[in-house]
């Protein structure tokens, strides 16, 4: 899914700070499938990525197919109202196969993402299919590679570009935590950002300016200069932003992807009417929906939901109230709302 993140009346720091306050309010985030907003990201790619001419051009319809069939993240950060909402940023990600991350390691290159798209395009992708994310989550863990977090700047000395990037810290773990990943790789064109991202935990593989200088690179400015960084489990500083990413708790509930999408849905804020709207479901169907959920969680854990001396829910908790206290628990376990083992079969 798409996820586009809508700040309300509020701000967006607003809703960083008090995301655990699950309101009846606007939500701030929708889930969404619009080609269009990967125009604005192709054009939000700085030129020093050096996208070839035939990339360039494929991005759009390339990013809407891998969106389709579950193989790209994206996910779009927006200020504003529904009416007038500014585009702050879209980040973009794909799991690459255990080949690709080893071969990106051990003989670096740099244009990275422009090589992966060239790939794509000549029908040699080292992308995991949904069916494979799924099995690799369960067993092996996953090769991350944040494509892109595309802003109109990445100049760092600027508050509001500052801003946007904390905000991207939050969003990225929206999109990505829960998964058991491995390693992640990244590239980035731009001195700064490399410092900015080293800051968030990831270790510099490889300066390519400084490592391989006979790629007659030196005469780039700093804005220009490409990098590789990664990040992986057993060099991970505990505490760093980027540790997140690399524990998760086994599955509990084992929800079905149809109740995994309408969960997101719910835990990104959206209403009982944008839900239904979203997915395509009718009133009725989204309230069984929510009862085989309920269902489905009392049956792996019997004591998750307080109960009366009746054994029947408590009141205080029915309804809305069922729903936050779930809500709550998934926000620390997204694991339960990503692909595994036992619902491969359904993908």
């Amino acid at each position: 899914e798409l996820y586009n993140i809508r700040p309300d009346h509020r701000g967006a720091e607003a809703f960083f700070r008090d995301w655990l306050d699950y309101t009846e309010t606007d939500t701030p985030i929708r889930i969404l499938g619009s080609p269009r907003l990967f125009l604005i990201a192709r054009d939000f790619i700085p030129p020093a990525y050096r996208y070839s001419q035939q990339v360039h051009e494929a991005i759009p319809e390339l990013w809407s197919s891998l969106l389709k069939t579950g193989q790209l993240t994206s996910a779009v950060l927006e200020e504003g109202s529904n009416g007038s909402a500014r585009v702050l940023g879209v980040g973009l990600s794909v799991f690459v196969s255990d080949d690709f991350a080893d071969s990106t390691l051990s003989s670096p290159a740099p244009y990275l993402n422009n090589r992966l798209h060239e790939m794509l395009l000549a029908g040699d992708s080292p992308l995991l299919s949904l069916r494979q994310i799924a099995l690799a989550n369960q067993n092996g863990g996953l090769n991350l590679l944040p494509l892109h977090f595309c802003t109109a700047s990445v100049d760092i000395g600027d508050p509001d570009v500052l801003r946007t990037l904390s905000a991207a810290q939050d969003l990225f773990r929206i999109m990505h935590g829960g998964y058991r990943v491995k390693r992640v790789l990244k590239e980035v064109v731009n001195q700064n950002l490399c410092r900015f991202m080293q800051s968030t935990g990831m270790n510099l593989e490889c300066d390519f300016v400084q490592a391989q200088p006979h790629l007659g690179l030196e005469t780039l400015s700093a804005s220009e200069r490409p990098y590789l960084l990664s990040a992986n489990y057993c060099e991970m500083p505990l505490g760093s932003q980027m540790s997140l990413m690399f524990f998760t708790s086994p599955v509990r509930f084992h929800f079905s992807p149809a109740e995994q999408k309408l969960l997101m849905c719910a835990m990104l804020r959206e209403t009982e009417d944008d839900i239904a709207r979203d997915l395509g479901l009718s009133p009725d169907t989204l309230r069984k929906q929510w009862k085989s959920i309920f269902h489905r969680v009392i049956a792996a854990d019997p004591e998750f939901f307080p109960t009366e001396s009746s054994g029947k829910l408590d009141e205080g908790v029915r309804g809305r109230g069922k729903r936050r206290q779930l809500l709550r628990y998934l926000q620390m376990h997204m694991e339960e709302l990503r692909p595994h083992l036992q619902t491969t079969q359904r993908y």
